[in-house]
């Protein structure tokens, strides 16, 4: 139920709120289910996932953070994204011009399921390489 919520909630906050960004630049925030999961973005000025370096760290401010979410120039995924999910154990929302997907790992394999708008030309293979070249770096991963 909160992971429908939250997939509703983001999709709200998409077509509400988009952020324009440049290439290989990204405004990111947290999501934050509270009480009655109603859900709250909260802008973290300064965190990204594009160009951080793992281990990747929570963003400072609020105690409790159910997912990611950053708008970015597509829908793309960036070399270090699936440490969200390892490092943070939660997913990973990319927003883009009213577009909203999410990277999540289902039965112990990544995946990204776009929830609102559809793959342009080029971004649903983009993905497909992107996830192969994540799959291949968590197998490589010293446990």
């Amino acid at each position: 139920m909160r992971k429908s919520l939250l997939g509703l909630a983001l999709m709200a906050v998409a077509l509400i709120a988009p952020s324009p960004v440049h290439a290989q630049q990204e405004a990111c925030g947290v999501f934050v289910l509270g009480e009655g999961d109603q859900a709250e973005l909260v802008p973290t000025p300064g965190y990204t996932v594009l160009t951080a370096i793992p281990p990747l760290a929570r963003p400072v401010g609020p105690t409790r953070v159910d997912a990611i979410v950053c708008d970015r120039a597509g829908l793309y995924l960036g070399p270090v994204d699936y440490r969200v999910l390892m490092d943070l154990a939660m997913p990973l929302y990319i927003r883009h011009d009213g577009r909203v997907a999410v990277l999540e790992s289902v039965d112990g394999h990544l995946q990204v399921r776009v929830l609102h708008g559809a793959l342009r030309d080029g971004e649903s293979q983009a993905l497909a390489d992107a996830l192969d070249r994540a799959e291949a770096a968590i197998a490589a991963t010293p446990r």
